[in-house]
């Protein structure tokens, strides 16, 4: 797998859908996403971080108060905006799939329990689905059909 092609283009497509989107969320939503991809991409060219630091900027821990990719995702309801829905599902399957990354390259035998659904295999796939461009919804569907167990 060519991982640094594929990590730019992960990268590159979570920065184009979030400004794409930044006159429809709160401006704290849109600092708080470039900040969490900043970190994950330090992870990427510097290693600086764990796979366990990477899953908790995208874990919130079931406190709904506290800023999280993953509690975005989780209230942003689908009959609100459904472009920004999928956005938020789809920001948070990326960060998922490389965290899954992080720890395989740690070769970590734990994985926590909502990311160790992620076939190994099938990374590739979806990486070159974000690299041909798809759209947001069918990216989130296409990991839900293809990448999971």
């Amino acid at each position: 797998m060519n991982m640094e092609y594929d990590m730019n283009s992960a990268f590159l497509y979570i920065k184009r859908m979030i400004d794409e989107h930044k006159n429809e969320i709160e401006t704290s939503q849109y600092h708080y996403c470039i900040y969490i991809t900043e970190q994950f991409y330090n992870w990427y060219c510097h290693g600086l971080l764990s796979a366990d630091d990477l899953y908790t900027l995208i874990d919130c821990n079931d406190d709904l108060e506290v800023d999280s990719i993953f509690n975005y995702a989780e209230l942003c309801e689908i009959g609100t905006c459904k472009e920004i829905h999928y956005m938020w599902e789809t920001i948070l399957t990326i960060f998922s799939v490389i965290v899954y990354i992080a720890y395989q390259k740690e070769n970590s035998k734990y994985i926590p329990q909502d990311i160790e659904v992620i076939n190994p295999a099938k990374i590739n796939d979806f990486f070159r689905q974000i690299e041909m461009g798809t759209a947001p919804k069918e990216l989130f569907e296409y990991f839900c059909k293809e990448v999971c167990y």
